[in-house]
């Protein structure tokens, strides 16, 4: 399926290789789930403080918060694949 996706134009390279590390089961840290989670803490501030409303960063941001309760803060992206899997 990672391949497959990775086919596609509208499909980023990051995402096709977080997919390719999810099917391998690859948790290695490279940009780990808590400096992501904390990066999308940043962009709701200024969302907020704007006035602006992004559900949809706030609802990757609820994913990652569930993985970092699940232990797998350390871990790259393809640690949510153990949160929804």
């Amino acid at each position: 399926a990672a391949e497959l996706l990775g086919g596609f134009p509208v499909i980023s390279a990051p995402l096709a290789g977080a997919a390719k590390l999810m099917a391998s089961g690859s948790k290695a840290p490279l940009f780990t789930i808590d400096l992501i989670e904390k990066d999308l803490g940043y962009i709701l501030d200024v969302a907020k403080a704007s006035g602006a409303d992004l559900p949809g960063a706030e609802n990757a941001r609820a994913a990652f918060r569930r993985a970092q309760q699940a232990g797998l803060g350390q871990s790259n992206i393809s640690g949510l694949a153990e949160v929804f899997a």
